[in-house]
């Protein structure tokens, strides 16, 4: 600790003389003897425009109200060095005083208290970072570069039931022998790579699995070396168990997704074989939707053609449009489910003859709000029943027309 004895005259114009030969050493001038003039109201003079900015008014108060007002003089404060670097002074002195009051000159000390002051602030920093440290809802470990724990937080203690004094000084492979590869090998990679890393663990506390996410970080001197590891460790035992849950979930809809396009498949399969389609309206939306077997009966193809009410309608049978306005009208009006034969021409003129069954799928206040139903090609059953019709007819013409008289 330094001290400087500093001897100062006083002007009329509040003006100091400084006469001291520790005041260049304490102020890192050198060991000189010096005379110096300043003036506390120029902020533009060296010593006050040195003193630290949070200090710079409470020294200068201090030293002028001890001027003015005889209140003590003795103040701390933090002073910048020619080097850049701050210095801690505390500063005491007394004015000498003429007998009609006024001031003479001033005597004082100013000592080096660094070294307590620095301490302090250690102790302070260290205090916040302990509190800090404490409070943090995530376990938090420091080991040395070689991997051996010096701290470690509540939360990690208490998860791991071990005491500080167990654990101090103590290295992976002496407190988790099981989970020594996975630890030593990401300390070592914090330590060669002097980055950060972070990874994730399952661990059994209670006979119940755990999951927490590490994050390690080193901790680097001003010569770049690392001289510790800093471990944060979070527990992520429900996230975990949600990921599960959702990929579980996931897993079991796309099962269910391959089983329904299965299904489909074979629907879709069954009903090109039988010629019936299904279909679905909304009355609500206006949207139509047709199964690909309803594609194939009316020609058209999907993506091409837009299933819509009034476009089905032009596809219909001229002769047939208004009984199937009328069909419909009466299901919508709920007087009757929609059941009947009519015929179709496709885009290429080919006609075909379809059979038509529909059900009211829901209601809402009494009105229709969708319908669903099969459609089937009969056409070949229909040409069947025409032929069959027709032999018929002319089976009954042969056995109803009189034979013809012999000829004698």
């Amino acid at each position: 600790m330094g001290d400087e004895v500093r001897n100062l005259g006083l002007g009329h114009r509040r003006k100091f003389v400084w006469s001291s030969s520790g005041h260049q050493f304490l102020f890192g001038r050198g060991d000189d003897e010096i005379t110096e003039n300043f003036d506390i109201e120029d902020n533009d003079n060296p010593w006050v425009s040195r003193l630290h900015p949070d200090d710079r008014e409470r020294a200068l108060r201090c030293l002028h109200d001890h001027w003015e007002n005889d209140t003590p003089y003795e103040v701390e404060y933090s002073y910048r060095l020619p080097d850049g670097e701050y210095t801690w002074i505390r500063s005491l002195g007394q004015v000498v005083r003429a007998p009609d009051g006024r001031p003479l000159r001033m005597v004082g000390m100013n000592v080096d208290i660094s070294g307590p002051k620095w301490a302090e602030a250690k102790r302070e920093i260290e205090a916040r970072l302990s509190a800090v440290l404490e409070n943090a809802p995530v376990a938090i470990i420091w080991k040395d570069a070689n991997g051996k724990y010096e701290y470690a937080n509540s939360v990690w203690l208490k998860r791991t039931g071990l005491t500080s004094e167990q654990m101090r000084g103590k290295a992976a492979h002496d407190l988790f022998p099981h989970a020594v590869p996975l630890i030593e090998t990401q300390d070592r990679k914090v330590v060669e790579t002097g980055a950060a890393v972070q990874f994730e663990f399952e661990e059994e506390i209670d006979s119940h699995a755990r999951w927490f996410i590490v994050t390690k970080f080193p901790v680097i001197d001003a010569n770049g070396r690392v001289t510790s590891i800093v471990s944060m460790e979070t527990g992520i035992t429900d996230k975990k168990r949600a990921e599960q849950a959702l990929e579980s979930e996931l897993s079991e809809r796309k099962r269910m997704e391959e089983a329904l396009r299965k299904s489909e498949a074979h629907l879709n399969e069954a009903q090109r074989i039988a010629h019936i389609g299904s279909w679905e309206y909304n009355e609500r939306t206006k949207e139509l939707t047709w199964s690909d077997e309803v594609y194939r009966i009316s020609g058209v193809r999907k993506g091409e053609f837009k299933p819509t009410f009034e476009n089905v309608l032009e596809l219909i049978h001229p002769e047939d449009q208004s009984s199937m306005i009328e069909v419909r009208k009466r299901v919508l009006e709920g007087k009757s489910d929609e059941s009947f034969v009519y015929r179709i021409v496709r885009p290429d003129g080919e006609i075909r003859h379809i059979r038509r069954v529909a059900l009211v799928s829901a209601r809402e206040n009494g009105k229709v709000v969708r319908r669903s139903g099969t459609m089937q090609d009969i056409t070949e059953q229909v040409t069947a029943d025409t032929a069959l019709r027709e032999s018929e007819q002319e089976l009954c013409a042969q056995f109803t027309t009189p034979p013809r008289s012999a000829s004698r």
